[in-house]
């Protein structure tokens, strides 16, 4: 169940008020009765069959979100955003087989600063700033920063920098059950993340964005698959969470758009990635620390062609992608290259009401979406998106 309330007030005409609630809850209530009466010829005639009891009778996990955000503008030029948001996640499940009772929570509350500065016509900068308090991992404040410079309506110069810091998630960390294992100690992601581009616009109509990006994160957070050491359990591997030593990605990304007509739109991306886990054990021994070795979730190459058609309400988007496949351990042959091709439509029934409709893998496509798992086949989702007040459809 997921449900959002959003609210955004102009309280002068150059200050405004955004806000937003936010709750999502996951639940899995199941029930399996031990003994199934049967008529049977196979089993004897008339009897009860049996059957193993659950290993878990009920699970559930809940986040609660809200934030809101005060934007004014102090001068021509400038505008300051300043925000609070609380953030509350909750893990339930009770006691059963091979699982232990759990009933925990982890809150974040978060201060944030945003300040965008136009110095001129052709220099811009954006400041920020988030504060975060955790109940699970103390105080840490994470700046960012981003720059643009452009001498000429023909070109652009761009460049961003962020200090990151991600969390893991309260399942990684306490929730047991199967072949999962929680681990407390696992720490969080910090690291430094930028990137440097350029955009040429050739004619209004037409542009060309290239970027270079690099990321560091130490202590990257990473499956472990590892051998059962119990021999009486029927799994032969577990799984769990663990922080690598550490992990750079970096490359290049080309990304064309092109306005073909007053509805018609047609955008490429061609994206690069190198991305590599570095530390002190070099070993295939299990599937985490492929140290040096390219992501084996994270192909080299990829490319995205998207064409789009926007009329008085009306979005229909043919998506195409492209992916350069993917290693697969030391296999040195890895997973095939594989394209595949998704149909995407909005369709407006009443002011307040949009239909929604996908249709993913148009061409029945057989690929591996990663090592050793199949992707589905031609697969749809319908739904609905209904809005209230000034801004709606």
């Amino acid at each position: 169940t997921e449900a959002a309330l959003l609210w955004d007030h102009d309280l002068t005409p150059t200050t405004s008020l955004n806000s937003y609630v936010s709750l999502y809850r996951f639940s899995s209530p199941r029930f399996r009765p031990t003994s199934f009466p049967i008529n049977s010829n196979f089993l004897g005639g008339e009897g009860d069959f049996r059957v193993g009891a659950l290993g878990q009778s009920y699970f559930e996990g809940n986040k609660f979100e809200v934030q809101t955000a005060l934007n004014t503008q102090i001068s021509p030029g400038q505008t300051l955003s300043f925000g609070l948001n609380f953030t509350e996640d909750r893990n339930y499940q009770q006691e059963s087989r091979g699982v232990a009772f759990l009933d925990r929570t982890i809150a974040r509350s978060s201060a944030f600063l945003i300040d965008d500065i136009s110095f001129s016509p052709q220099l811009k900068a954006n400041l920020g700033l988030r504060y975060t308090y955790s109940t699970q991992f103390g105080v840490v404040a994470t700046p960012a920063v981003g720059l643009r410079y452009s001498p000429s309506r023909l070109v652009s110069l761009r460049a961003n920098w962020s200090q990151v810091f991600n969390a893991p998630s309260i399942a990684d960390l306490f929730v047991a059950g199967g072949i999962f294992r929680p681990n407390p100690a696992l720490r969080p992601e910090t690291g430094i993340t930028y990137d440097l581009g350029v955009d040429v616009t050739p004619q209004p109509n037409l542009a060309f964005r290239a970027t270079y990006f690099n990321t560091y994160l130490d202590g990257a957070i990473g499956t472990f698959v590892f051998r059962n050491p119990d021999p009486a359990d029927p799994n032969l591997f577990l799984q769990q969470q663990r922080n690598l030593d550490s992990r750079r990605a970096s490359g290049i990304e080309f990304t064309g758009d092109w306005q073909v007509a007053e509805h018609l739109r047609v955008r490429a991306v061609w994206t690069n990635t190198d991305a590599r886990n570095f530390g002190p054990v070099d070993s295939s021994d299990n599937t985490l620390f492929f140290y040096q070795y390219q992501d084996l979730n994270i192909p080299f190459n990829r490319v995205t062609l998207a064409v789009s058609y926007a009329e008085r309400g009306v979005n229909a988007t043919l998506l195409g992608r492209y992916s350069g496949g993917q290693r697969r351990g030391e296999d040195p042959f890895g997973v095939p290259a594989r394209a595949t091709l998704d149909l995407n439509v909005d369709v407006p029934l009443t002011p307040f009401l949009t239909l929604s409709a996908s249709v993913f893998n148009l061409t029945d496509t057989s690929y591996e979406y990663t090592a050793g798992v199949p992707a589905p086949g031609t697969t749809f989702r319908v739904g609905g998106r209904f809005s209230l007040g000034q801004d709606a459809p």
